[in-house]
């Protein structure tokens, strides 16, 4: 995801190479790898170029090595998976997966120029210059549109993104929208990585900054777009009616530039 210069919420991480430990460039074969572009869930995104091809694109690549039947490294493994399964027009499209050369699993995807839905929202909040003029209200009922049917396919496949929020919408430069991070999809009728974290409270004490990130752990999800049962850990219920409930929230965040919970 390439933001554009009136993107203050996906920010580069001012230029750096990312080194996993400090001391080595990350290595991929077939990939020369280059800046990164921020951080998401459990890896760290950069822009990579394909030798062979000659393509520029976005790596996801987990920020620590894990072992194999680690909960995090399943889950990203999975979102792997989950990409390559849902081949739909406003669903961000897998290329390519593997493992760097420090035993780190990664893959590559399309890359896309342009800003977040809710970057959006804060430029036409602030009176940003253009943004109000390019972006009226039936053009974001139209990327709302967009991104509702790409959560109605992967509900067709069995798949529940399950953080759904404008921050995970990218709007591209020449109209693409895609939905993007898909890290915390939940498989319909498969069982989920267990985690070894353990709390006689299921419900985290959050700051008010904290309901805009999303949360990895007992609870799953992003307290401002969060349905009921996600808040209270209640993974049992969750199914496709956990996304429509973010998507009323989206809407929501459309109509009123608010998020549902503050």
């Amino acid at each position: 995801i390439v933001p554009d210069k009136g993107d203050e919420t996906a920010r580069p991480a001012s230029g750096i190479t990312f080194t996993p430990d400090d001391s080595e460039e990350l290595r991929l074969q077939e990939y020369t790898v280059g800046n990164e572009l921020g951080r998401a869930g459990m890896g760290s995104v950069l822009t990579a170029e394909h030798g062979k091809l000659e393509r520029t694109v976005a790596i996801k690549v987990m920020l620590s090595q894990t072992k194999a039947d680690d909960p995090a490294r399943i889950r990203f493994e999975r979102e792997a998976r989950i990409l390559a399964r849902l081949e739909h027009p406003n669903i961000v499209p897998i290329h390519d997966a593997g493992v760097s050369e420090d035993g780190r699993p990664f893959y590559t995807m399309k890359l896309v120029k342009g800003r977040t839905l809710q970057s959006i929202l804060n430029g036409i909040r602030d009176d940003e210059a253009g943004v109000l003029k390019t972006y009226q209200l039936d053009g974001l009922l139209t990327v709302f549109r967009k991104v509702c049917d790409a959560v109605a396919f992967a509900h067709h496949s069995g798949i529940v993104h399950r953080d759904l929020k404008p921050d995970n919408v990218m709007v591209g430069e020449f109209g693409e929208v895609l939905v993007m991070d898909w890290g915390l999809a939940k498989i319909l009728g498969e069982a989920e990585p267990t985690t070894t974290e353990t709390s006689s409270d299921p419900v985290p004490t959050l700051t008010p900054d904290a309901t805009a990130m999303t949360l990895d752990g007992q609870i799953l999800g992003t307290p401002q777009y969060m349905a009921p049962e996600q808040a209270t850990g209640d993974v049992a219920k969750i199914d496709a009616r956990t996304d429509v409930y973010a998507l009323g929230g989206i809407l929501q965040a459309i109509l009123t530039l608010e998020a549902p919970v503050s």
